[in-house]
């Protein structure tokens, strides 16, 4: 992407999870290209690390732990998941106390680079 003075041009590569992508980027991508009428976006989401040299990418976005890389990289925000269930399922299923009672649960998880995403239990501590 080519930047004059005040004027953005030319294609912006972008790669994101797809829920980041569908949540987040697709609300703020029309206001941008509506601000930016010369700049093109290619929004890939994916939940697969992309190679962001090799592939030709202008930006990813990644949750999680970053390994060692090369690449400027900035924290853009905390995210907390709440895993949820409905009150029949736990009245049938029971209540899990600990990361390993989950084994005996029925569990959607978020997969991403292929790996589930770990689970990890905030006690309510009041």
């Amino acid at each position: 992407m080519v930047q004059a003075a005040s004027e953005a041009k030319g294609l912006l590569r972008v790669s994101a999870p797809q829920e980041f992508g569908r949540m987040l980027i697709a609300t703020w991508a029309p206001e941008f290209l509506a601000r930016h009428p010369g700049v093109k976006l290619e929004l890939n989401v994916t939940d697969r690390n992309v190679d962001v040299i090799r592939e030709g990418y202008d930006l990813a976005v990644r949750m999680g732990t970053l390994p060692d890389t090369e690449l400027i990289s900035r924290k853009l925000a905390d995210l907390h998941w709440i895993l949820v269930a409905s009150p029949a399922y736990l009245e049938r299923r029971g209540h899990p106390e600990t990361v390993e009672d989950l084994r005996s649960h029925s569990c959607l998880r978020y997969l991403t680079s292929g790996r589930p995403w770990p689970f990890a239990f905030a006690m309510d501590r009041a």
